[in-house]
């Protein structure tokens, strides 16, 4: 930890040395899917996280399960089952709502500065806008929902957006 501390000299990673640090220390040995803070984060009963994907079958919200090995979303017209870095990348747009999210940052956030190719993220939100378009039963994902921003990308929902996760 030291010398990712040394190694961060703009202070772009406190966040996330910070997140680790603090897991270490509780001694929690779950991986880490997103950065969230934990103000943010609130505990649900399994009783309570059905009753939420009940609402979103019945339009009154989306829920984007990352609890178990397998990822959900789940929304008014279907539950669809989304590949592990689909999950990542939706659940960090939807922490991130009606924020313009560079390219970059998706990238760092969810491969964690593995390089990847230039056009892997476009193909990730083209699979994930065709998907959401099935779940949401919605021609407009990509004007109003997973937007395209001169920076990168934007969730820009017009319902409440849940996302559960293992406590």
């Amino acid at each position: 930890m030291k010398e990712a501390c040394e190694l961060d000299k703009m202070g772009e990673h406190g966040w996330f040395i910070e997140l680790y640090m603090d897991r270490i220390k509780k001694r929690v040995t779950e991986p880490i899917l997103l950065k969230e803070p934990e103000e943010k984060r609130k505990t649900v009963s399994r009783r309570d996280a059905n009753k939420v994907k009940e609402d979103a079958m019945e339009g009154k919200c989306v829920v984007l399960d990352l609890s178990g090995d397998e990822k959900y979303f789940y929304a008014y017209k279907d539950t669809i089952r989304l590949e592990r870095k689909e999950a990542e990348i939706l659940g960090y747009l939807i922490d991130h709502q009606m924020t313009s999210c560079p390219k970059h940052r998706i990238e760092e956030a969810i491969w964690h500065d593995r390089p990847v190719g230039a056009a892997t993220v476009k193909r990730y939100i083209a699979s994930l806008r065709r998907k959401l378009s099935q779940a949401m039963g919605r021609d407009d994902i990509s004007e109003n929902i997973l937007v395209t921003t001169d920076e990168g990308y934007e969730w820009k929902a017009d319902i409440p957006s849940i996302v559960l996760r293992k406590g």
